[in-house]
């Protein structure tokens, strides 16, 4: 995992999960519901970036309340990518994704729903070379540590997002519990496996 030391201008791509981090818990948990959610790491993380791509296959996972958020970002920052009809054409693309598909963290078939936007969203991003954004941080190093193609993916892991949280809302107290509170929560397996400190602040005195 990196520093986030990326330019605004470079394009990204953004996998399902880190969209949707406690959208279970939503209604009833205050602290997960969407406005928090927003304010925390969402918003700043579309205010940060310039080109933004969004799988067309995270797209139909995304609740209402997400969609509209990101509506109003598309064509300024925002694009809604496609296959366009790589699959089974392009030979590179087609065994990329083969290759992910068929990894034992996600086996997926085409046509399923379970990982689909994770699978679909990991292969643009090594086809095209663009840094892929994630919250399954363990699962992907996994991954991309065992498909040759994706050796040189850049794989930017939650932990970042929430540091945009922290610059974008300069940093207030109530802010500052919640994202400390969402990093041991979700970044807990790389915790346990020491390649994160073991709190929030303790990860920003390391940048």
């Amino acid at each position: 995992m990196r520093k986030l030391s990326l330019a605004k201008t470079t394009p990204i791509i953004i996998d399902a999960c880190i969209l949707m981090v406690g959208i279970e818990k939503q209604d009833t948990h205050k602290e997960y519901c969407f406005d928090k959610m927003k304010e925390c790491y969402i918003k700043p993380l579309f205010e940060y970036f310039e080109k933004i791509k969004i799988h067309e296959m995270v797209w139909i996972e995304l609740d209402d309340r997400r969609r509209d958020f990101i509506s109003s970002y598309i064509s300024k920052n925002v694009e809604i990518v496609c296959e366009n009809g790589m699959y089974g054409k392009d030979p590179l693309y087609t065994t990329i994704f083969n290759e992910i598909a068929e990894h034992e963290l996600f086996n997926f078939r085409r046509g399923q729903s379970k990982n689909r936007g994770d699978v679909f969203s990991l292969a643009y991003a090594a086809y095209h070379k663009i840094p892929f954004f994630s919250t399954k941080d363990t699962a992907i190093i996994d991954v991309v540590q065992d498909i040759s193609h994706l050796k040189n993916l850049e794989i930017i892991g939650f932990e970042y997002v929430l540091t945009l949280g922290y610059l974008f809302n300069e940093s207030s107290s109530e802010l500052n519990k919640r994202l400390s509170s969402l990093y041991k929560s979700q970044c807990g397996p790389l915790i346990k496996r020491k390649l994160l400190p073991a709190t929030f602040n303790k990860f920003l005195n390391t940048l």
